[in-house]
């Protein structure tokens, strides 16, 4: 993955988005392709919200994002409708596992209330983002980390490095 990234990055101002809020419970049992989930992403907070995700590769929350279940499928949902990267505040810690796991990336940054969608270069080996002129930095991932996100998910890392379950 490049260095440095430049992506379209949807604002999501709200204090709590738990798993519920991404993909309701009611959801989830109806597929388990990730693609027909996606279309019910955010269904119950913000109904209008998940057809328009498709323009956006960033989902950006000021708030704590993912908290409340070890509900896999909202990740799947989201990397379905072309999510690559979730920043916010805090994550929920099995929201955040899941999220590198699957392959999308999950940082944690000290934002605030942003009042606008925007473009933002993320340079992920360096741990900053911009938005305009405003910097934003983060931990950057490590190599491991990004070799799952290489491999499009853990799974795949273990059978691309061909590691014997």
């Amino acid at each position: 993955m490049n260095k440095n990234l430049f992506l379209k990055a949807k604002f999501i101002n709200d204090d709590l988005i738990s798993t519920d809020d991404i993909l309701p419970a009611k959801f989830k049992h109806m597929y388990t392709d990730g693609k027909k989930l996606s279309q019910y992403l955010f269904y119950n907070k913000y109904p209008k919200l998940s057809k328009k995700l498709k323009n956006y590769q960033v989902i950006i929350s000021n708030g704590i994002f993912g908290i409340g279940s070890s509900r896999e499928q909202a990740v799947d949902a989201l990397i379905n409708k072309g999510i690559k990267i979730i920043i916010s505040n805090y994550f929920g810690r099995i929201f955040f596992r899941n999220s590198w796991n699957l392959g999308l990336i999950a940082l944690q940054s000290k934002i605030n209330k942003i009042k606008k969608n925007n473009f933002i270069n993320i340079n992920l080996k360096k741990g900053y983002f911009k938005i305009k002129q405003k910097i934003f930095y983060f931990n950057p991932p490590s190599k491991y980390m990004m070799k799952i996100i290489k491999n499009k998910g853990i799974i795949n890392y273990i059978r691309e490095n061909k590691y014997d379950f």
